[in-house]
């Protein structure tokens, strides 16, 4: 984890992206935003599931319309078939019965008498009636309830609307109450629920009485059946009810509160709480949908006449609450459809019908959707905003990234079950669409400026030892850490050279002529190194010290430094055959791990240096090269993990001045650059090492020969023959150690 400093800026940056999320989510458009994405994802995530048994459709479609011989539009069947449908459901104890077709015009008028007299009854029928907004140029629209006859609407228990947007955009709630021309009227679910719930209502209006006897006595004369509410009177108590839980809040805290503590059997107690639930929650509801089409149970209506008329009927109907309208199950023949979250690819949507069946259904099971409170909506924002910030900004990128995917999908998988289980809809765009992304954009962009913030510190730290170009370098390496002159903990790659008899080509030349040659060569050393990425640390002389730097082990950077160690000696050798002045034949070494970078020196003179063993080691590494006449030399520490060369292990050696051995590689050339012979040669060498390192000194000298034949000036073939030959007449009395090889000069 990162310091309390950047748990501290991450709570800030959480408080900014909370507060941005709050400000979204208070608005048209946050909301708007959540309904048409966020619903979509809760519903396609849940998935369908199971209606409740005591709603039932009754379908009028075509299959229905063929097998009566009627025409296939609702309107044109003759509406004794409807009486006898009533009568039929009356006799198979069905609750409630609910008619999705307008009866808004006569016709034959003893088909019309006969509908009337079979509701009136039954006196549990409810007629939908359609609300009709006429709109008049410069003034207010004005909504006009459009009535079943009047002989057909006086025989029904109540008649309501139950308006829905046929337009393309998707339905996803309606209002439990409408203005109907100037009057607040219950619409056709709601009304039917009233009548479900009937045999309820002593228990209700005791509850009522109990919490507020005064407002109890407010309520309009009623009667109560053996069916339900008296006809007509339901209406006039479910608008009743509505104005006296919106004047009085506590009223339904208080009846929930005593329901919970009475003796009522579980059923009335799940009727009653969603009948205080109703009137408690508000207009607006969402709807709870149970899957695509025919999720509830359906029955064409022809098939429903002939269950009826079976001796059982009471066992699939009795109980019920039967929705009756225009339901069909392909996509060409749907008339009364509305484009849902479970619209069909194939078109088919859900009709008016199972819509309004759905609202019943989320109404008896008290199983509307339902978002937080505002206060709870705020704070399940706020607080998101503010986690994933905090995450953002205390890990590393890599695992705040991965943190806040997971962070973000315990919230998505919370907010699912939340939804399947309890009908609660948690925000979900505006935090996983949003407030993620914000966070982790910002804290990129913090990171970032951060970062530039540092490697500016380092080019006004290190100006004052370094030239510029190579302290934009260091600062770009090290943009990590606080950039002062005090010694810095590093990991990075060290690459030494230093030229072969140098001393001599020096005595032999003018100091003038030295000067020009020795600034072409540095240009000629330099230009893979800064190519690739390296410091110029130090140059004494003709030796160079070249770094790579990273706050932690990166195989780029060693990779790096291997492909400038091969570039060097390859622009050397081309250096030198085109010089007309003393050939510079230079040796390389490598070496990885940490090292301090820091200002060295005191008074008014500093030098910023790179310090560490693995320095020491390097330019070992690289005298090592005269001893075996070879070129380019590294530690096992700079080549592991790097993959991409063409590498000959040399053995064990203990340097000069070292008490660690060095496991020493050849870097010979870069892998797809390599020769059949140099592969050869790197797997032959080995398996001579092998044999040495066992002291089976006859079978590594032949290795050994066998490979000094094919190369004959192969440096470290004839190291290893020279050993063996001295091994051979004066046996090592030391501590073999598989073989390792101890240097004694630098």
């Amino acid at each position: 984890m990162r310091d309390n400093g950047a748990i501290f800026k991450g709570i800030k940056l959480g408080v900014l992206t909370g507060l941005l999320g709050l400000l979204l989510s208070a608005t048209p458009l946050g909301a708007d935003l959540e309904e048409e994405f966020a619903l979509r994802w809760l519903f396609q995530s849940r998935g369908a599931r199971p209606a409740p048994a005591q709603v039932m459709v009754i379908a009028i479609d075509r299959e229905s319309s063929e097998r009566l011989g009627f025409a296939n539009d609702p309107g044109k069947w003759p509406r004794s078939i409807h009486a006898k449908l009533i009568k039929k459901l009356q006799n198979a104890g069905v609750k409630v019965i609910a008619f999705d077709l307008l009866f808004d015009k006569s016709r034959e008028a003893e088909y019309d008498i006969e509908l009337a007299h079979a509701m009136r009854a039954a006196d549990n029928v409810v007629l939908v009636a359609y609300l009709k907004r006429k709109i008049i140029p410069g003034e207010a629209a004005i909504d006009e309830l459009v009535m079943p006859v009047p002989e057909i609407a006086a025989a029904a228990a109540a008649v309501a609307p139950f308006p829905l947007p046929k337009v393309p955009a998707r339905v996803n709630a309606y209002w439990s109450f409408v203005d109907s021309g100037g009057d607040d009227r219950p619409v056709f679910p709601v009304i039917a629920f009233q009548i479900y719930a009937a045999p309820v209502y002593a228990e209700f209006l005791d509850l009522l009485q109990r919490v507020s006897p005064a407002e109890a006595a407010k309520l309009p004369a009623f009667t109560i059946t053996d069916r339900g509410i008296g006809n007509g009177e339901v209406l006039r108590l479910a608008t009743s009810l509505r104005e006296l839980f919106a004047n009085d809040p506590r009223i339904a805290k208080q009846m929930l509160r005593l329901l919970q503590d009475s003796g009522i059997d579980a059923p009335a107690r799940r009727t009653l709480t969603a009948l205080i639930h109703l009137y408690d929650d508000g207009d607006m509801r969402y709807l709870n949908y149970y899957g695509p089409a025919r999720s509830i149970e359906t029955l064409p209506y022809a098939e429903a006449l002939t269950l009826l008329g079976s001796s059982d009927s009471a066992a699939n109907f009795n109980g019920k609450a039967v929705f009756v309208g225009f339901a069909e199950s392909t996509q060409p023949e749907q008339k009364d459809n509305y484009y849902t979250v479970f619209s069909e690819a194939s078109g088919l949507d859900l009709s008016g019908v199972e819509i309004a069946a759905t609202a019943f259904a989320n109404l008896s099971e008290d199983l509307s959707l339902r978002r937080p409170g505002a206060p709870t909506l705020l704070a399940v924002v706020f607080a998101f905003g503010l986690i994933v910030c905090v995450i953002c900004l205390s890990f590393p990128i890599a695992l705040a990234v991965i943190s806040v995917f997971g962070f973000t999908g315990i919230y998505f998988a919370i907010a699912v079950h939340q939804f399947a289980t309890a009908g609660i809809w948690l925000p979900l765009f505006v935090p996983l669409c949003l407030q993620a992304p914000a966070a982790l954009a910002a804290a990129g962009f913090f990171r970032y400026r951060h970062a530039d913030r540092e490697r500016l510190n380092i080019r006004r730290a290190f100006g004052y030892y370094l030239p510029k170009n190579v302290v934009d370098q260091l600062a770009q390496k090290l943009g990590t850490t606080a950039a002062t002159a005090a010694p810095q903990l590093v990991y990075g790659t060290c690459l030494a050279t230093d030229v072969e008899r140098f001393t001599a080509v020096a005595e032999d030349m003018d100091p003038a002529q030295l000067s020009v040659l020795m600034n072409e060569y540095y240009q000629t050393v330099f230009r893979p190194i800064h190519q690739l990425g390296g410091i110029v640390s130090d140059v004494e002389g003709d030796a160079v010290l070249a770094i790579w730097t990273a706050s932690q082990p990166d195989h780029a950077l060693k990779r790096r430094a291997c492909v400038a160690a091969l570039d060097i000696a390859a622009a050397v050798g081309q250096f030198n055959r085109h010089s007309e002045r003393a050939a510079l034949c230079t040796r390389i070494g490598l070496d990885a791990g940490s090292m301090s970078l820091g200002s060295i020196g005191g008074g008014e003179h500093y030098e910023y240096r790179a310090v560490g063993d693995i320095v020491n080691t390097a330019h070992r590494i690289q005298g090592l090269n005269k001893e075996l006449r070879t070129c380019v030399l590294a530690s096992q520490a700079a080549v592991e993990g790097v993959d991409g060369f063409l590498l000959r292990g040399l053995g064990s050696f203990l340097l000069a001045g070292k008490s660690r051995t060095s496991e020493i590689f050849e870097l010979l050339c870069r892998s797809e650059e390599a020769s059949r012979d140099q592969r050869w040669l790197c797997d032959a060498f080995a398996e001579a090492l092998k044999s040495y390192r066992a002291r089976q000194w006859l079978a590594a000298r032949t290795g050994f020969a066998e490979i000094l034949r094919a190369f004959p000036e192969d440096g470290p073939t004839r190291f290893y023959l020279k050993l063996i030959k001295r091994y051979g007449s004066d046996p090592p009395v030391d501590a073999w150690n598989e073989g390792l090889v101890r240097i004694a000069g630098k």
